[in-house]
């Protein structure tokens, strides 16, 4: 349906850390840093005059501004307009059940492919009431790890740009501050889960890309390419990137800005579990920040070193296996204080950890984070 590097974010079936959890395994590692609450405290000196855009608004109040003001000027009208044009670039997949016979026609096909968007995102979003989130989940890559879009349709010319000009409708509902941050810089990305939301935006210098959520604006340097974006339950922003360390790809956790030489593909989706979150790349995972050997041995999707960007290197049934397996582990992965995976068959130990990332506040108020350093055991 998709190309496969291309998109991404998850939405659904989020959960959040157990509390302290992953705090108390990194201090065991290192000692513990200075904490960047709400982009107020920052890891290095900066004049008193520096201000983040929330620092005078506060995140309960950043939220709801933005989505009353949504549902108050474009409200469910604007959603259903945007699910349905982003249906109108759909077509049914060569090896769908409804092309098996090979005599139906391409316009016939498109409209069978839209009807079955359509009812795929309603259900998607049957339980969200606000239309402000329903908005940013059918804009999200929600729709690219649905299990049924994904294994009988795929997008044509045209989709992203309707995605990125849909996007583009939030900006006038940010805050003014915000809206100052991001005012040259183009919306490709959201995802929701519950009430918290992320943005990412893509800036006209190739190597920056800005993150806002409910409470943060963040900025990452030496990254591009990709929209892959992801939020916790608790609000936590997930962003994969490509860049030009390490193994050309690069995974940002919300607290680490992540590279590594196993890092070559960014494709196999984050999966949140009890205790944190969980996402692979070329023959690892990553889990809290600790970096393991690739677990689910299985994952086809895990084996590619994004030379291709994906094409030709896996299947659609490989990807969707690979949905399935993730999802598997992180129904029943338990990762203890030090590290260790426990899962009901083995133990897995970490090969290394991911100190937070050191940040600094910008003029422009956005929270920048730097490399995280990468300490092997």
């Amino acid at each position: 349906m998709f190309a496969p590097e291309e998109p991404s974010n998850s939405t659904s079936h989020r959960q959040s850390p157990a509390p302290g959890e992953e705090a108390a395994a990194s201090e065991r590692k290192y000692p513990k840093e200075a904490p960047d609450d709400n982009l107020g405290d920052t890891q290095s000196a900066e004049p008193e005059e520096l201000r983040s855009p929330y620092s005078t608004i506060g995140a309960s109040y950043q939220r709801n501004e933005t989505e009353a003001r949504f549902n108050e000027t474009l409200g469910e009208r604007v959603v259903q307009q945007v699910i349905h044009s982003m249906a109108s670039c759909m077509t049914l997949r060569s090896d769908a059940p409804e092309r098996a016979n090979g005599t139906l026609a391409e316009d016939a096909a498109r409209d069978i492919a839209s009807s079955k968007y359509v009812a795929a995102l309603e259900r998607i979003i049957l339980d969200i009431d606000s239309p402000f989130r329903r908005f940013l989940i059918a804009l999200s890559e929600a729709p690219y790890y649905d299990k049924e879009i994904r294994s009988s349709l795929r997008c044509l010319d045209g989709y992203y740009e309707t995605m990125f000009s849909s996007l583009a409708k939030l900006i006038e509902c940010l805050p003014a501050p915000v809206r100052e941050t991001v005012a040259f810089d183009e919306l490709i990305s959201s995802a929701c889960n519950g009430a918290n939301f992320a943005l990412l935006f893509k800036t006209n210098d190739r190597g920056v890309r800005r993150i806002i959520t409910i409470d943060r604006s963040i900025e990452l340097e030496d990254v591009y390419g990709y929209k892959y974006l992801d939020v916790s339950a608790d609000g936590a922003p997930f962003a994969r990137c490509v860049t030009e360390r390490g193994g050309g790809r690069a995974f940002f956790d919300g607290t680490r800005l992540m590279s590594h030489r196993n890092f070559q593909t960014c494709a196999p989706r984050v999966d949140f579990f009890s205790g944190g979150y969980i996402v692979n790349s070329t023959k690892c995972t990553i889990v809290n920040g600790f970096l393991y050997p690739l677990i689910n041995t299985d994952d086809a999707v895990a084996y590619t070193t994004g030379a291709l960007f994906g094409f030709g290197d896996w299947s659609t049934p490989q990807i969707l296996a690979s949905y399935s397996q993730n999802e598997a582990l992180s129904r029943v992965i338990r990762v203890d204080e030090e590290g260790v995976i426990h899962l009901p068959n083995q133990s897995v130990k970490p090969i290394g950890f991911f100190k937070p990332s050191t940040t600094r506040l910008l003029e422009n108020g956005c929270t920048a984070y730097e490399w995280s350093e990468f300490v092997e055991f």
